[in-house]
């Protein structure tokens, strides 16, 4: 049995959000346009869908703070943006990781 996802590093919960995230088959194997990442929208809303702003925005901005070792965003939810693109019986597995990643950038990690 592996470690419960609230007890996992921050890295290590990153890690695993990518695995689901391809495990889930919403893991994209191409590069995103660069012009998508200029956008200023929440999520980049309107030229990524949310999967793919996981993907090419949060986990990359994550991994970079953590290895740099700045202090991390905190008070923000992705759970909101993810009941809104998917339902939870799709991807139960993924939404677990996502509550364990709002829960510990909410209590300051």
């Amino acid at each position: 049995m592996g470690t419960p996802l609230n007890q996992l590093p921050l890295m290590e919960l990153l890690n695993a959000l990518e695995s689901q995230l391809a495990h889930d088959g919403l893991w994209q194997n191409t590069a995103i346009p660069q012009h998508a990442l200029q956008s200023r929208a929440p999520f980049c809303c309107d030229t990524m869908r949310f999967e793919q702003w996981l993907q090419f925005v949060f986990l990359k901005k994550m991994r970079t703070l953590l290895i740099a070792d700045v202090p991390l965003p905190s008070n923000f939810a992705l759970l909101p943006m993810l009941e809104m693109t998917f339902k939870k019986n799709e991807f139960p597995a993924l939404f677990d990781i996502i509550e364990v990643m709002d829960a510990r950038f909410n209590m300051g990690y």
